[in-house]
């Protein structure tokens, strides 16, 4: 996607900075009061601040193919806090104006527009997607598009009626399927504490060989052990 964008006007983070500047300087606090749950003082440095809180939230939500005002609309089916959505909707919408006027792109809805119209290299073979079980929304898209004229080829660690079309596990068999430790060959042994747990893997692969062993942690205070 950011091959697609590179001969495009996309705003760079200052500018991005400062067209949420001058979107804050030219409105009403009091109008959107479901947003500034206290009217704030219009000082540079609120200003700023908030700029770069609303870019984020615009950069968040765009790495799922979403703006802020598909973000409301989800909200509003939802119940949830419909109407601070609705007004962030409205700030982005005067945000998007104050860029255009100066003729820039922004990079969110250019990536979005690069997604749907994407087609992949001629000199492209085919594509490979390997062991992606949470792909981003819009390089997913991409590839959707680019499936029509080229071969697609998904790999996924396991069998694949576990996962979906495109390799992402299925959480309803996933939560269902039984963990068969005996036909696996595994053996268990509780610890209880993790100095213990640790010295034992520590004995138990000594003489081993490094690419032959795989250490899984479902505790992160493990790490630190």
């Amino acid at each position: 996607l950011q091959r697609h964008l590179k001969d495009q006007p996309i705003a760079n983070e200052a500018c991005v900075t400062a067209a949420w500047v001058h979107t804050l300087q030219a409105i009403d606090p009091g109008q959107f009061q479901a947003v500034f749950l206290s009217l704030p003082e219009q000082s540079p440095g609120w200003q700023q601040g908030m700029a770069q809180r609303l870019a984020q939230l615009r950069d968040e939500l765009g790495e799922e193919g979403l703006s802020i005002q598909e973000a409301a609309k989800l909200a509003a089916e939802a119940g949830h806090e419909t109407e601070r959505w609705r007004q962030l909707g409205r700030l982005e919408g005067l945000y998007l104006q104050t860029l255009q006027t100066h003729q820039l792109k922004d990079r969110n809805l250019a990536r979005r527009e690069a997604a749907d119209q994407y087609t992949a290299p001629a000199s492209t073979g085919r594509i490979l997607l390997i062991a992606t079980p949470d792909a981003q929304a819009l390089p997913l898209k991409a590839i959707e598009k680019a499936a029509v004229e080229t071969p697609v080829e998904v790999w996924t660690y396991g069998p694949k009626e576990l996962f979906d079309e495109w390799g992402r596990p299925l959480q309803e068999i996933w939560n269902q399927r039984p963990l068969d430790f005996e036909s696996w060959g595994a053996r268990m042994r509780a610890f209880g504490e993790s100095k213990a747990l640790t010295r034992q893997v520590a004995t138990s692969t000594q003489g081993q060989t490094p690419e032959s062993i795989l250490i899984g942690l479902a505790d992160s205070e493990l790490t630190h052990t």
